[in-house]
């Protein structure tokens, strides 16, 4: 089974960093691996140090949509699971349950 892990803003495949936010490359990075699943973990703007807006929205936003783009147009996907932080239940003092209502 063809698999796909994407992590931070960068995909790697076979040992190669391809930037989540170039479509050209992710594109091309699709149509030869051709992946059956894919896990979705790229992202900007977990850390503290990763403030910089315009990197959350290439990496997270655009970067989302070349990979969707490119797995609708050239891929034999079979499921695509997209990873979250703790971030979308918002600013918490105590341990989070995954019941617990999302606050993005």
């Amino acid at each position: 089974m063809k698999l796909l892990r994407l992590w931070v803003e960068f995909i790697i495949v076979n040992s190669k960093l391809f930037n989540i936010s170039k479509i050209d490359e992710v594109r091309n990075m699709i149509s030869k691996v051709k992946p059956e699943i894919v896990y979705h973990c790229a992202t900007f703007g977990v850390y503290p140090n990763q403030k910089d807006a315009s990197k959350m929205e290439q990496t997270n936003v655009t970067g989302t949509l070349n990979l969707l783009t490119s797995l609708h147009e050239n891929s034999e996907l079979e499921r695509l699971v997209n990873l979250g932080s703790v971030s979308e239940y918002g600013p918490k003092s105590n341990s989070i349950k995954e019941t617990e209502p999302t606050q993005p």
